[in-house]
């Protein structure tokens, strides 16, 4: 007996051969679709129109726009296009620099960039970008925050602290009480509207802004980014140290989890920062970057790593690299991950299919969907 496919006909023993494959394969896919912290991806790059590959962080804006920053220009994503912008010599209200290293958008949905020589920020009414000026302060901004309580971005700088008002766009600069130790590495603002600004090798700084006081915190060695999870505690990424546990009221860590060292290198991840995706996990699962590690899921309550989320080749609809830098959750409870190979993205709308390929496959059939059929054995899977 001879079977025909839709190009060739393919003989019984190729069909036994590919059978016998899928069915050897069947057991891994049943135990995914078990692990409740199985996740299908979607990565967007160039192809799909984002600007550049290397994106570095991502916002919502009030009228739900996704804004990224890359390291060649600036994307809106609208959930279907990406608009993008770049510098345009000839245009004075275009981006004035397209390498950009750090965004926040305020409450009128202004969209504030810093680049290696200044800030800027994108008017939404005007369609335009206005730089700030001010020839006495040094506005070589690594990273910035927007408080909306007090109406401010905060940014810092090598030198310091500046607040700019947001609404007469005056620029002062705050007095964090002791020299900087390094360079910083991240600013972030809580629900206490306490800032937590990392230096490289060095601590953090706890500045209040409501009483312009500040603390200086050297426990911590490299940390890397500050996070807010919903019972208002702090979780401190770090350079090879992993999470380090704040509570809610205090500035000083209580615990620190690490992970098992790369077995190849002998190093330790490098953590960028960690999220809660409640539509997704549920507020015990934290979402952690690590580095070139991929991605963690840590259990806060079980103080313990529940899945380690890595790049998978075979896996068309995984992880698009090892490689990510900046992770967050959109208000529609969308996860984006920043990477150097793309945006990508999980929801809870998109996890009806995983799809995989049969690599060790020697044989010359395509990877055709032929059918469907219900399972019996796993309720809910076709």
């Amino acid at each position: 007996m001879i079977f025909y496919s839709y190009y060739y006909y393919v003989p019984v023993k190729c069909w036994f051969i590919l059978i016998i494959s899928i069915l050897f394969c069947a057991v891994p896919t049943y135990a995914q679709f078990e692990d409740p912290y199985n996740f299908s991806f979607k990565t967007y790059t160039t192809d799909n129109g984002l600007i550049h590959n290397f994106t570095r962080k991502c916002l919502s804006d009030s009228k739900g726009f996704l804004w990224i920053i890359t390291q060649n220009g600036l994307n809106r994503f609208d959930g279907y296009t990406f608009r993008n912008y770049q510098h345009i010599t000839e245009d004075s209200l275009s981006l004035p620099n397209n390498d950009i290293v750090d965004m926040a958008i305020d409450s009128k949905d202004r969209v504030w960039l810093a680049y290696s020589t200044g800030v800027c920020y994108y008017d939404p009414k005007t369609k335009g970008f206005y730089k700030i000026q001010d020839n006495t302060k040094d506005l070589r901004i690594i990273n910035l925050c927007y408080d909306s309580a007090g109406e401010a971005v905060w940014m810092i700088t090598p030198k310091g602290l500046l607040r700019l008002d947001a609404k007469n766009l005056q620029i002062t600069v705050a007095d964090l009480g002791r020299s900087i130790p390094s360079t910083p590495s991240y600013i972030m603002i809580d629900s206490k509207r306490r800032l937590w600004i990392t230096y490289f090798r060095f601590g953090y700084f706890v500045y209040d802004t409501k009483t312009n006081k500040s603390e200086y915190v050297d426990k911590v060695f490299w940390p890397m980014a500050v996070n807010e999870d919903s019972e208002s505690n702090i979780w401190v990424s770090s350079w090879e140290e992993g999470l380090y546990a704040v509570d809610k009221n205090k500035i000083l860590p209580h615990a620190n989890y690490k992970l098992p060292k790369d077995s190849l290198s002998g190093y330790g991840y490098i953590f960028r920062g960690a999220i809660e995706a409640p539509k997704l996990t549920g507020h015990n699962i934290l979402w952690v970057v690590a580095g070139a590690g991929g991605i963690v899921l840590f259990d806060k309550k079980l103080k313990k790593i529940v899945k380690w989320i890595r790049y998978d080749p075979e896996q068309k609809t995984g992880l698009a690299t090892n490689d990510n830098d900046y992770i967050y959750e959109s208000p529609d409870g969308t996860v984006w991950i920043c990477t150097q190979f793309g945006l990508t993205k999980v929801n809870k709308g998109e996890q009806l299919f995983i799809s995989r390929e049969l690599l060790d496959l020697k044989i010359n059939i395509y990877n055709l969907l032929i059918g469907l059929a219900d399972d019996s054995y796993q309720k809910g899977i076709t």
